[in-house]
């Protein structure tokens, strides 16, 4: 199939690329601009055959250039983890992008929004939310998700929506710069009793599940994307990081603390043009139950997790990060750019 990624070049986009051209498929990323992408990572993608091309997904008819009736699938995979509150959303915009172009292909390609479970309302302890769960976002991100899924759902083109958990696993993952290295730093303390469920997935696994939904028949339907390592907790995960890097466990901050903190943090940051240490969002992201049922994409996708134990995903992952073989991915100015600051 000839499939189109939007946000190609990012973290996740990049693993999709390469796995989907690996499976012989023709594949052509967009990237925001020229420059954006890292260098090793574009040589990488053209090494595989991965097609490169460059647009400001903020402009409207940034993808006019492109040629709609070439490609058979189309996936949505831009995001920004922490996304301003006010101003454009890069996430609306680029859903805005691909429902327009998708418009103008005769073969009314598929449209796979690689999306979030934050678009779900935070379950109750006990709860295991499946796609029928409610959704009604508690973060600014979540809400931008669940627009861009609703953009998908009434374009009038068959779409899958896949609500994805926190993503881990090789340089690039905002996974590293909200956690591992600010575990590292031993400044970063767990922002609640830490017994919150929470669902995390290996890249791998993401791209193992678009692939599975681009080669099947399955159409207008969502699907629930982790490991389906239902107990796992915020504690845990943090531990497993501290535990990596030889560090005593982090300690807890009771939740109300974490959140006046964060604000103080962010608001305090805004006003004097510095970059925050903490977001209100985030903390809200970490602390609510997050957990995940995945039977739908078992029985319907035929999806299973190659990393079902996620601590043993996180070792095996970060192996090389906690013994200083590999820098952990943290660029200055992440948190003032995802939310507009910068």
């Amino acid at each position: 199939m000839n499939v189109l990624v939007v946000g190609g070049t990012g973290y996740i986009g990049s693993h999709v690329c390469l796995d989907l051209a690996g499976r012989g498929h023709r594949v052509t990323s967009v990237a925001r601009r020229s420059g954006s992408t890292d260098p090793a990572r574009a040589a990488q993608l053209e090494a595989a055959g991965v097609v490169l091309r460059h647009a400001d997904l903020l402009r409207r008819g940034a993808l006019n250039e492109l040629d709609g009736g070439e490609f058979d699938v189309i996936v949505h995979g831009v995001c920004s983890f922490l996304e301003p509150a006010t101003g454009e959303s890069l996430t609306l915009r680029a859903a805005e992008e691909v429902v327009a172009l998708a418009k103008r292909c005769p073969r009314r390609p598929l449209l796979v929004d690689l999306s979030s479970n934050l678009v779900y309302t935070p379950p109750a302890e006990g709860v295991l939310p499946n796609e029928d769960h409610p959704c009604s976002p508690e973060t600014v991100h979540g809400r931008n998700k669940r627009a861009a899924e609703v953009m998908l759902q009434e374009s009038g083109l068959p779409w899958v929506l896949l609500r994805i958990g926190q993503v881990y696993g090789g340089p690039g993952s905002s996974f590293d710069w909200v956690m591992v290295d600010p575990i590292r730093k031993q400044e970063f303390p767990v922002p609640c009793a830490g017994e919150n469920r929470v669902a995390l997935v290996h890249v791998d696994d993401v791209a193992q599940a678009v692939r599975r939904v681009i080669e099947g028949p399955v159409r207008n339907r969502a699907f629930n994307i982790a490991s389906g390592d239902v107990a796992l907790t915020l504690g845990q995960v943090f531990d497993e990081v501290a535990r990596g890097f030889r560090l005593p466990s982090p300690r807890r901050l009771p939740l109300t603390g974490a959140l006046v903190f964060a604000w103080f943090s962010e608001h305090g940051a805004r006003l004097f043009g510095r970059e925050p240490k903490l977001v209100v969002d985030m903390i809200r992201v970490l602390s609510a139950n997050r957990s995940l049922d995945i039977a739908r994409a078992r029985v319907e996708l035929g999806f299973e997790p190659a990393w079902p134990d996620t601590l043993a995903g996180i070792r095996a992952a970060y192996g090389p990060v906690f013994t200083g073989e590999r820098p952990v991915f943290n660029p200055g100015g992440r948190l003032s750019a995802a939310m507009g600051t910068s």
